[in-house]
């Protein structure tokens, strides 16, 4: 057993294996002493920060003007638009930052607004 050692994570598969149940995960670490092995299994632990993030469908998130990702809001009946980061994805959306807690993101006619209209809202659940 090697002392643990920080590494860099260059690759996660998407899909697990589908006998083991295990993802493939390629980390670079450091190694001048030429003591671990090539080829050899290694027990990764993973710390991350928590953040907030909400799963929105993927046809809510579009690009602005100057090519960032932002989605769509509606705060008190005005059309507001922010940047927000993409964390992952699932089959039911994607995963994003960068927004507060509540937040009324548009998800139907996203297209078909800009920043400071004025706009009704139906909000539907899902």
């Amino acid at each position: 057993n090697s002392p643990p050692r920080a590494a860099k994570i260059l690759f996660i598969s998407k899909k697990a294996n589908e006998f083991t149940g295990s993802f493939r995960i390629e980390a670079l670490v450091e190694n001048p002493a030429m003591d671990i092995l090539a080829g050899l299994p290694a027990r990764l632990f993973i710390s991350m920060e928590e953040t907030l993030a909400h799963l929105v469908p993927a046809s809510s998130i579009l690009l602005s003007d100057n090519g960032n990702t932002i989605v769509k809001f509606v705060k008190n009946g005005i059309v507001n638009s922010k940047e927000v980061s993409v964390l992952g994805e699932s089959e039911s959306g994607f995963w994003i930052s960068g927004l507060p807690s509540e937040i009324s993101v548009i998800t139907v006619g996203q297209n078909y607004v800009v920043t400071g209209d004025h706009v009704n809202v139906n909000i539907t659940n899902n």
